[in-house]
């Protein structure tokens, strides 16, 4: 159940939208992974895996077709002044 919350992770820009997505996803997978499974004779297993690599994919393409998000704002490790100094 990696695929799930990796491909939540590509499409959403905060936290709590991304865990609001990962459940939606997991449960959209494993219950199209039981009614395969139900279908034909082979594992969920396979269908979880399957259709998890799925989602992952399809993600994966959709976040790199959108535009980058604006930088909020953040300092690269060359502008981060050194502690101490």
């Amino acid at each position: 159940m990696v695929g799930p919350p990796a491909a939540a992770r590509a499409l959403a820009r905060n936290p709590l939208a991304t865990m609001a997505l990962w459940v939606t996803v997991a449960l959209v997978t494993v219950w199209a992974a039981i009614a395969a499974c139900y279908l034909t004779d082979w594992p969920v297993g396979f269908f979880v895996g399957t259709v998890g690599a799925g989602w992952y994919a399809v993600a994966r393409a959709v976040a790199a077709c959108r535009p980058a998000a604006p930088d909020a704002g953040r300092r690269t490790t060359a502008e981060v002044p050194a502690l101490g100094r």
